[in-house]
């Protein structure tokens, strides 16, 4: 009997966490269809439908998408809410969103130091040369949060953090006068031409938040 009894708790417990593991899109906003990048993850589908031979106008698909996903998410929330209180006490509550489609112009951090002779690299994401305090800003949680600056979110919060590299800054490097920290668009390219250049082109910056050093 006790064995059945873990059995049936066992089985509601997956039930339960396999329910609110199911994505949700959570945050997004009509305004985001307008995105590039969503468009071009939403003509994707819409190609799907097309090969099916349900042939669907661009923005009419947006739109439909756009009012299945929401009553899906309605009806998801729905459901879950009476599951709450045991996600609380269980601590299986998803805190984790997947990402529903790619940023084609991703970019990554920079930080340079400028100590009287001019502006050098003292950081550079995902290099083996610029790796100032890297064990800091490599860290998981770091690289969260300048996840959002790539997708040029959160403008406040690359001030706060150009603050707070500042900081670093004075006490590892007491005599620079400035340190500039802001972000360098790398497109992805078509595979054929990753396939021959074998590298990531790097454009543009964006958002450079230069601080004193006293």
């Amino acid at each position: 009997m006790l064995d059945h009894l873990r059995a049936i708790v066992v089985v509601l417990h997956l039930i339960a966490i396999t329910a609110v593991a199911f994505p949700a899109p959570v945050g997004m906003r009509r305004a985001d269809l307008d995105n590039p990048d969503v468009q071009a993850a939403i003509e994707a589908w819409r190609g799907v439908a097309g090969a099916a031979g349900v042939a669907v106008e661009a923005e009419a698909f947006r739109e439909q998408l756009w009012v299945a996903g929401s009553k899906m998410l309605a009806v998801r929330t729905s459901a879950l809410t009476p599951l709450q209180p045991y996600y609380r006490y269980a601590g299986t509550s998803q805190g984790w969103a997947m990402f529903g489609y790619l940023n084609h112009t991703p970019a990554r951090l920079e930080i340079h130091i400028d100590s009287g002779i001019g502006w050098e690299p003292l950081f550079i994401a995902r290099t083996t040369a610029h790796t100032w305090r890297a064990r800091q800003l490599d860290q998981e949680r770091v690289r969260g949060l300048v996840n959002a600056f790539s997708w040029r979110s959160s403008r406040q919060r690359m001030r706060a953090f150009a603050d707070w590299v500042a900081v670093q800054a004075v006490a590892d490097f007491p005599a620079a006068k400035r340190i500039r920290v802001q972000m360098r668009t790398r497109p992805l390219p078509a595979p054929h031409e990753l396939q021959v250049s074998r590298a990531l082109a790097h454009t543009k910056t964006y958002w450079p938040e230069i601080r004193e050093l006293r």
